[in-house]
């Protein structure tokens, strides 16, 4: 009985690592804390404990099960910390999801991803149509620099296409042209780390999305930037490989 319920849990586990995305796992984090303080929760920790005799007999008293809740607590804190960067706090909701924002880019956490805004309402955003590789992959740190250096001090132009219901905001990033009328000369910048070879088109369907579709194309066929690597991984593959590992580690630290 007891495997399997052990069994049960790391399936349950697997679904969340498989279903959710990084903002929607700051919800699940949340909902862990807020449970860690209801006699609920220590109950069902208890019941846990009792499956797994070293777990038994290592937080047998409860100073010790006190002590296992408080790392839980903590490992939560850390899985808000890495899921969404400090000081990013959605903007208030609007009544239409589409709209422009202009101004500068105060801070760049990846080739794709930035923070916008300033204390008082601070945008996350994500760049439509390109997925970055993440830290650990070739090529991370080029694509982070070419977001940085291309919109540093300088005015962009956000258009906002969609929300997450993490409040991330999806859209297209220009960097305005010194000459204000000319909007056909204005960088797009998702476009432009695909054409670098430092990102993948991630096959979302949009308003001239074929244009990134097929500057993936010349930058695979010319071997630019992580085109450059004999069989470079997706980043949602490193990621999807990265929580497999990380479950498998947990499976075998569990038995034994």
């Amino acid at each position: 009985m007891a495997s399997w319920n052990l069994r049960c849990f790391w399936d349950v586990v697997s679904v969340i690592y498989w279903l959710l995305s990084d903002g929607e796992l700051v919800l699940v984090w949340t909902f862990i804390v807020i449970a860690s303080f209801s006699r609920c929760f220590l109950d069902v920790v208890n019941r846990t404990v009792g499956i797994c005799a070293d777990f038994k007999r290592k937080f047998s008293r409860p100073e010790d099960r006190t002590w296992a809740v408080g790392m839980l607590f903590l490992a939560a804190i850390v899985g808000c910390k890495e899921a969404v960067p400090d000081r990013s706090l959605p903007a208030p909701i609007r009544d239409s999801v589409e709209y422009q924002m202009t101004g500068k880019i105060p801070r760049v956490w990846g080739g794709d991803h930035f923070e916008f805004g300033d204390s008082n309402e601070l945008h996350y955003v994500m760049v439509r149509g390109v997925d970055c590789p993440k830290p650990g992959q070739s090529f991370y740190k080029q694509a982070w620099l070419l977001m940085r250096n291309t919109t540093r001090n300088k005015n962009v132009r956000i258009e906002v296409a969609d929300r997450e219901e993490s409040m991330i905001e999806v859209a297209d990033v220009f960097v305005i042209n010194a000459d204000p009328a000319d909007i056909a000369g204005d960088l797009n910048v998702g476009l432009e780390l695909i054409r670098q070879g430092l990102g993948w088109f991630d096959g979302t369907e949009f308003e001239n999305s074929e244009l990134y579709q097929q500057a993936e194309l010349e930058a695979k066929t010319e071997k630019i930037g992580l085109w450059s690597e004999p069989d470079p991984v997706p980043p949602w593959k490193f990621e999807s490989e990265k929580q497999k590992a990380l479950l498998e580690q947990l499976k075998f630290q569990s038995n034994d």
